[in-house]
């Protein structure tokens, strides 16, 4: 290497060392630039959708994606060694697209955020719970075509990169066979909608509030203030019970009195607490069951079965607890005497001693 060629190539590192303190400066005001730009036209749209996009962080990803241009076009014109403008080309060829697929992902967002406000207006559930599936479902697809369109940037064949991975592609598929059930499980939850956020539900063990139908699985908030997480490709095959959707709650007893009570005393006991029942306006008067049920091997049973108007759960502990005490000071004041579990043995004259 000669004297000329090594004082060019000092000459070409000043030049890029220069150009990357003045990229590092141009960078700043471009952000500067694009904030200020978005902040104008912020303030005169109206669309909810334009606002939500102009209020994304655009500035860093566009002023990035501005001087991988300004180095892709110029770069070549600084005459650095081939050995390092090959790899440096093809860095800010990947940081390009990064930048591109964030942009991209954050427009996803945007339209999400649409979506959502959108279906907030309308009293369609199955809108409403769809908007999270679809922000998600376009995020991903964003995200997994990008990065195939990066490769095929870089010169690789995506298809027979695709096609050549064989026995792996073929384990990659049975891999992602969970994720499908999943996704689909995820659509029939929509499309059905056996529940809803904020629904009170049982599923097999789990039982307690709805916080969140997403792509892969359903949250609930048990009894506990437990989160559990299930699957929705379980979700969909199992039985749901929708506590919500009940259009009355059960109270429902078995109450135990001593075999010497008399029938008659029984028979007004039940009547009268009937007539108590119909009285009250919170419990459904068409389905009252006071009635001697059963003759028990220790007492006689009577079944206290009434429904109750829907309540949140805390009402309902109370209005269970008026109807107990209602049914103790009734049979106190009728002198009913409820039974324990007692036997009584019968010996023969054979038997002593």
């Amino acid at each position: 290497m000669n004297i000329d060629q090594v004082f060019n190539q000092s000459q070409s590192w000043i030049y890029f060392f220069a150009f990357l303190f003045v990229s590092f400066i141009l960078f700043f005001i471009l952000q500067k630039f694009v904030f200020q730009t978005q902040k104008h036209f912020q303030n005169r749209q109206s669309h909810f959708f334009l606002q939500s996009f102009l209020k994304l962080r655009l500035d860093r990803p566009v002023a990035g994606i501005l001087l991988t241009f300004l180095w892709l076009s110029f770069y070549k014109l600084l005459g650095l060694p081939e050995q390092f403008g090959k790899p440096f080309a093809t860095t800010l060829q990947i940081v390009q697209s990064l930048l591109l697929i964030q942009i991209g992902y954050l427009v996803c967002e945007a339209i999400g955020l649409w979506l959502q406000q959108a279906a907030s207006q309308t009293n369609n559930l199955a809108q409403q719970q769809l908007v999270p599936l679809i922000s998600k479902t376009l995020k991903v697809l964003v995200v997994l075509i990008g990065i195939l369109l990066l490769i095929q940037s870089l010169g690789f064949n995506v298809i027979s990169l695709l096609a050549g991975l064989g026995l792996g592609g073929l384990a990659l598929a049975l891999a992602a066979q969970d994720t499908a059930a999943n996704f689909f499980g995820s659509l029939m939850i929509l499309v059905d909608q056996p529940f809803k956020i904020g629904d009170l539900i049982k599923i097999g063990d789990t039982e307690g509030t709805v916080e969140n139908i997403g792509f892969r699985s359903t949250r609930i908030r048990t009894y506990d203030r437990s989160l559990v997480t299930l699957p929705n490709s379980f979700v969909a095959k199992e039985k749901i019970d929708n506590l919500t959707l009940r259009d009355s709650f059960r109270i429902r007893h078995v109450l135990g009195f001593i075999y010497s009570t008399p029938t008659t005393l029984l028979q007004s006991y039940c009547e009268e607490l009937r007539k108590d029942f119909s009285l009250n306006p919170i419990i459904v008067k068409e389905d009252i069951r006071v009635y001697l049920q059963e003759l028990g091997d220790f007492n006689l049973q009577v079944l206290v079965q009434v429904y109750v108007t829907p309540m949140t759960p805390i009402e309902f502990a109370a209005f269970r607890q008026d109807v107990l005490i209602q049914v103790m000071n009734l049979a106190e004041k009728r002198g009913l005497e409820f039974a324990f579990p007692t036997q009584t043995h019968h010996i023969s004259e054979h038997t002593k001693v």
